[in-house]
């Protein structure tokens, strides 16, 4: 029998024979989580000045409860720069500097699971050869 994401099952048993049942158990109750939701895709970055860095990016609304936005500079770690309502295609990042390199992420959430698309490029160039790479 499939289950249905995000959908509360109650389950209780009895015993049977030839003869007769047995009263029903208690209740067990068990929830199945949320599917992931779908991944950002097309993410692009653009410099829009020494202080400027667009990102955009397409969605398809499925069952996120917020699109958000995570930068690292260089080989360090990962951090959340934005939290944006679900099916959000854009963000501004104005916390940029000349001379770094920036490796960004936009990820689509819900209350179980995840799913990213990254894009880098170097900001030390006034048009930096931006790459993306889709991520699962």
């Amino acid at each position: 029998m499939g289950l249905q994401s995000d959908t509360v099952y109650t389950y209780r048993v009895r015993s049977v024979n030839s003869i007769a049942a047995s009263e029903w158990s208690n209740e067990a109750t068990a929830a199945t989580p949320l599917t992931a939701p779908l991944a950002p895709t097309n993410l692009k970055a653009t410099v829009i000045s020494a202080g400027r860095v667009d990102l955009t990016w397409h969605v398809i609304v499925t069952n996120e409860t917020a699109v958000a936005v995570w930068r690292k500079t260089g080989s360090g770690a990962f951090q959340r720069v934005a939290a944006l309502p679900p099916g959000s295609t854009s963000y501004s990042d104005t916390s940029v500097t000349t001379g770094s390199t920036y490796t960004y992420q936009v990820r689509t959430v819900n209350d179980y699971l995840a799913m990213e698309q990254r894009c880098h490029g170097h900001h030390a160039l006034r048009r930096p050869e931006v790459v993306c790479v889709r991520r699962w």
